[in-house]
């Protein structure tokens, strides 16, 4: 087998189209798994983030808020959204962690329905998951 130089230049192209869209953040709390749920649930209301997803059980839920701002010059552009995922788990220490995603998405309609596109996470998305990182999982 015969090996072939790699350029520096091409390692670092394929290394920046790898980095990921989304934001996440981790936070660990010593307040109870269920007192975590119900305040991410109420802030993401409070933020006005529409509930898209709610599992009980899991302890998960998502919210999608609409991005008014952002417009695209394109007949198939429907609209733009921030998108964030929660789960609540309960680690083997004992402590609470909630997991957080954001993305921010478009949205598109065409003859063959709907489709999203993934952009690069907003700063408002990013200082949602601040504001509930801060607000339901105090350290």
């Amino acid at each position: 087998m015969r090996s072939v130089p790699v350029s520096l230049a091409v390692v670092s192209i394929l290394a920046a189209c790898s980095q990921a869209l989304y934001t996440v953040q981790t936070v660990a709390t010593v307040n109870p798994p269920d007192a975590v749920f119900a305040c991410v649930r109420a802030t993401l209301d409070t933020m006005r983030y529409k509930s898209v997803v709610l599992d009980l059980e899991d302890r998960r839920t998502s919210g999608r808020k609409v991005r008014k701002d952002i417009h695209l010059i394109d007949a198939n552009f429907y609209q733009a959204y921030d998108l964030i995922e929660s789960r609540v788990t309960i680690e083997s220490s004992g402590e609470t962690k909630l997991n957080l995603i954001g993305r921010t998405m478009y949205e598109y309609r065409s003859n063959a329905g709907p489709s999203n596109s993934e952009l690069q996470a907003t700063d408002s998305v990013q200082a949602s998951l601040v504001r509930l990182a801060q607000n339901c999982a105090p350290r």
